[in-house]
């Protein structure tokens, strides 16, 4: 595993770690505090949700690939 690939899956999984967190309301605003975000957010939160996931997904499976010598 190079050094590149070490650093995209994580930027990758940092990403997915973010997106999930916003999707679930821990970082941003608590809810109630301001109904507009609120409406946005429960616009946007599936979306999060399934792109957070499949980061995460996506930067396990190259960090295993990468450790365990298989090209995925």
């Amino acid at each position: 595993m190079t050094w590149v690939y070490l650093a995209g899956d994580l930027l990758i999984g940092g990403m997915g770690v973010s997106l999930l967190l916003m999707a679930y309301r821990v970082i941003g605003k608590p809810i109630g505090a301001d109904e507009q975000y609120d409406a946005g957010m429960a616009r946007q939160a599936p979306t999060y949700k399934i792109l957070g996931w499949c980061g995460v997904i996506m930067a396990t499976l190259g960090l295993m690939g990468g450790f365990l010598g298989i090209g995925f």
